[in-house]
């Protein structure tokens, strides 16, 4: 599920990677590292997303905050441009020395299934029930499934609310202020 879900700012590092051109070549701008100018502004695009979508994730219970470090960012081509992405190599539970990554799962849901005590003494399973505010031991449970949680929803979101242009805007502005 490491899939890139959204692309970020590449137009608008196309944009300013033209007007600081422009800039250096008419003399209004000196001594500027484009490349270091674009790079740089698409990392706090980048994590300012990142951070928006981490913080209104859906309505899912947070036991870990794995699932919300799962959401990440990186730049790619040589900073034309970011991309966020899940990563579910985060969203991972532990258990008896084997992985399970539970990403999967919350974003496409899980059908009813039977849950059979595998690991501990005499094949039993303990659960705290919260409906009943206690834990419960048995051999089997019927899990009724889960919903699945669009996790691709708050990232599309955080675009919507970070203005890009207004970073690099910002940016440029303190760049010709000094």
């Amino acid at each position: 599920m490491a899939d890139v879900i959204s692309n970020v700012g590449s137009r608008v590092a196309v944009k300013f990677r033209n007007k600081l051109s422009k800039g250096l070549e008419e003399g209004i701008i000196k001594d500027v590292d484009i490349n270091a100018f674009i790079r740089d502004s698409l990392l706090e695009a980048c994590e300012k997303i990142t951070a928006y979508a981490r913080h209104h994730h859906p309505s899912f219970k947070t036991r870990s905050g794995r699932l919300e470090r799962a959401i990440q960012y990186r730049l790619i081509n040589g900073a034309k441009g970011g991309t966020i992405y899940i990563n579910e190599r985060i969203a991972v539970h532990r258990e008896h020395g084997k992985d399970y990554y539970y990403a999967p799962y919350v974003q496409n849901g899980t059908r009813p299934h039977e849950i059979v005590g595998k690991y501990t003494p005499h094949k039993k399973l303990k659960f705290y029930w919260e409906k009943m505010d206690k834990y419960i031991v048995v051999h089997r449970v019927h899990h009724p499934g889960t919903s699945p949680i669009d996790l691709e929803k708050p990232i599309i979101n955080a675009k919507k609310s970070v203005s890009i242009s207004k970073i690099f805007s910002k940016n440029l502005e303190r760049l010709l202020n000094g």
